[in-house]
């Protein structure tokens, strides 16, 4: 039995979210250094540069940079995935 429901096509977008200049941007408001959130993170300041150039990271890094900035980087991606549910319920 064929069910009656509609298809909707469903676009891909990459985010628009460079995390890593996010989190340098709460690291310059808050007056962190690299050094400082390497020693948080047991990694080389060279690594936290590296981090800082990257535009996606995975989650369980992020998590342990967003508890010891105490920011939510999560919500960055939030707020972006509900910018682009509200286009598509506009378009539909």
């Amino acid at each position: 039995m064929e069910e009656d429901t509609e298809s909707v096509d469903i676009y891909y977008e990459e985010p628009t979210i460079h995390i890593g200049s996010e989190i340098r941007r709460v690291m310059e408001e808050g007056h962190y250094s690299a050094a400082w959130l390497a020693a948080k993170l047991f990694c080389d300041r060279t690594n936290v540069y590296k981090i800082l150039a990257r535009s996606s990271l995975d989650s369980d890094t992020l998590y342990k940079i967003s508890f010891f900035l105490r920011y939510d980087f999560f919500a960055l991606y939030s707020r972006e995935i509900s910018r682009i549910k509200t286009e598509e319920d506009r378009i539909i």
